[in-house]
Protein backbone atom coordinates (compact mmCIF):
# COMPACT_ATOMS: atom_id res chain seq x y z
CA UNK A 1 0.00 0.00 0.00
CA UNK A 2 1.61 3.15 -0.95
CA UNK A 3 0.52 6.46 1.08
CA UNK A 4 3.27 8.98 -0.29
CA UNK A 5 0.76 11.39 -1.01
CA UNK A 6 -1.99 10.53 1.43
CA UNK A 7 -2.29 13.02 4.05
CA UNK A 8 -0.90 13.08 7.63
CA UNK A 9 -3.88 12.54 9.79
CA UNK A 10 -4.67 9.46 7.10
CA UNK A 11 -1.09 8.02 7.76
CA UNK A 12 -1.32 8.08 11.18
CA UNK A 13 -4.72 6.70 11.81
CA UNK A 14 -3.15 3.45 9.32
CA UNK A 15 -0.42 3.64 11.51
CA UNK A 16 -2.87 3.41 14.74
CA UNK A 17 -4.89 0.61 12.63
CA UNK A 18 -1.90 -1.43 12.56
CA UNK A 19 -0.96 -1.29 16.47
CA UNK A 20 -4.20 -2.03 16.52
CA UNK A 21 -4.17 -5.27 14.71
CA UNK A 22 -0.80 -6.06 16.33
CA UNK A 23 -1.82 -5.73 19.77
CA UNK A 24 -3.37 -9.37 20.65
CA UNK A 25 -1.44 -11.43 17.91
CA UNK A 26 -3.24 -14.73 18.77
CA UNK A 27 -7.04 -12.66 18.70
CA UNK A 28 -9.37 -12.86 15.17
CA UNK A 29 -11.26 -9.75 16.69
CA UNK A 30 -10.26 -6.49 18.13
CA UNK A 31 -12.30 -4.83 20.96
CA UNK A 32 -15.03 -2.07 20.08
CA UNK A 33 -13.43 0.54 22.43
CA UNK A 34 -10.12 0.40 20.49
CA UNK A 35 -11.74 -0.12 16.99
CA UNK A 36 -13.97 3.20 17.81
CA UNK A 37 -11.03 5.15 18.63
CA UNK A 38 -8.70 4.36 15.95
CA UNK A 39 -12.24 5.27 13.85
CA UNK A 40 -12.30 8.85 15.62
CA UNK A 41 -15.73 7.99 16.84
CA UNK A 42 -18.34 7.03 20.01
CA UNK A 43 -17.85 3.40 20.99
CA UNK A 44 -21.56 3.55 22.11
CA UNK A 45 -22.50 4.69 18.02
CA UNK A 46 -20.03 2.07 16.86
CA UNK A 47 -21.98 -0.65 19.04
CA UNK A 48 -25.25 0.57 18.39
CA UNK A 49 -24.76 0.54 14.41
CA UNK A 50 -23.56 -3.21 14.96
CA UNK A 51 -26.48 -4.35 16.97
CA UNK A 52 -28.72 -2.48 14.17
CA UNK A 53 -26.47 -4.13 11.26
CA UNK A 54 -25.11 -1.05 10.13
CA UNK A 55 -21.66 -1.71 10.31
CA UNK A 56 -19.83 -3.15 7.30
CA UNK A 57 -17.19 -4.92 9.48
CA UNK A 58 -18.84 -5.81 12.93
CA UNK A 59 -21.22 -7.71 14.10
CA UNK A 60 -23.70 -7.21 17.34
CA UNK A 61 -26.49 -8.93 18.40
CA UNK A 62 -27.72 -10.37 22.42
CA UNK A 63 -28.06 -13.90 23.65
CA UNK A 64 -31.66 -13.28 25.61
CA UNK A 65 -33.74 -10.78 27.18
CA UNK A 66 -32.07 -10.95 30.38
CA UNK A 67 -28.51 -10.46 29.02
CA UNK A 68 -26.42 -7.17 27.48
CA UNK A 69 -25.18 -6.62 24.22
CA UNK A 70 -22.08 -7.77 22.72
CA UNK A 71 -20.42 -6.23 19.16
CA UNK A 72 -17.58 -8.45 17.50
CA UNK A 73 -15.08 -6.70 15.00
CA UNK A 74 -12.97 -9.76 13.64
CA UNK A 75 -9.51 -8.09 12.36
CA UNK A 76 -9.76 -9.55 9.08
CA UNK A 77 -13.24 -7.35 8.10
CA UNK A 78 -12.19 -4.05 10.18
CA UNK A 79 -8.80 -4.02 8.03
CA UNK A 80 -10.43 -5.01 4.74
CA UNK A 81 -12.79 -2.05 5.53
CA UNK A 82 -9.86 0.46 5.86
CA UNK A 83 -8.37 -1.04 2.49
CA UNK A 84 -10.86 -1.71 0.01
CA UNK A 85 -9.62 1.15 -2.60
CA UNK A 86 -6.40 -0.70 -2.62
CA UNK A 87 -8.05 -4.20 -2.70
CA UNK A 88 -7.92 -4.93 -6.01
CA UNK A 89 -4.75 -3.16 -7.19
Amino acid sequence: MNLDNAPESVKKQYEELVKLMDKNPKSYSVPATDAAKVLGMDVECLKAAAYQGRCPFAIGGDNGALTNRFTKIPKLALWNFFNQTYTFK
